[in-house]
């Protein structure tokens, strides 16, 4: 898509989400770089894994996918990613059984040790709570168990608190930077 793109980063304190950096790029700047979104958050990634040390990175769905995954494992990160699951991704079990990506609501699942379309071994978790429209599933380093990435993800919530708040602060009513003025007052 077209416009800017900002990559924030930010760390729990007192139930809020305090962003700490930042990473800009846009479709021109990728363009002119021979690049891509990907490879922008790969370099992320890198740059990422001193800062972290021990702590866990909590991302959204977007950045559910399998160059990321494996850059998280062969880096050591530790990880919880809510699964795009609009795609309909492959996820196979130790015996190369494709795993439904079902789950009553009220329900919870968990998986360990499965398959990211076959080639990423990682922990997955789905629940659907009451209310919702439909399940989250999550996708975490091996060393999380999968109920554990759960509860980290949820708490992810305090991050989209923490946006509402600056947008308010801020007087930023959008947020999809397509021109560089709107990116700049991000």
């Amino acid at each position: 898509k077209l416009g800017f793109t900002i990559l924030f980063l930010a760390t729990p304190y007192r139930g809020r989400a305090i962003p700490f950096s930042f990473i800009t790029y846009s479709s021109k700047t990728i363009g002119a770089q021979m690049s891509s979104r990907n490879i922008e958050h790969i370099k992320c990634i890198g740059e990422l894994k001193e800062l972290l040390g021990g702590k866990i990175l909590v991302m959204d769905r977007e950045f559910s996918y399998e160059l990321l995954f494996t850059e998280m494992v062969e880096s050591g990160i530790q990880y919880v990613i809510r699964l795009k699951t609009g795609n309909n991704p492959t996820i196979l079990d130790e015996e190369g059984n494709k795993i439904s990506l079902t789950v009553g609501i009220g329900e919870e699942v968990h998986y360990q040790g499965v398959y990211y379309k076959g080639n990423v071994e990682v922990n997955l978790a789905g629940k659907w709570d009451k209310g919702f429209n439909e399940p989250m599933w999550v996708i975490s380093s091996l060393n999380l168990k999968p109920s554990q990435a759960l509860e980290i993800y949820g708490l992810r919530m305090k991050i989209e608190e923490c946006f509402r708040d600056t947008k308010n602060l801020l007087d930023l009513d959008k947020i999809m930077n397509k021109k560089r003025v709107n990116m700049e007052k991000m």
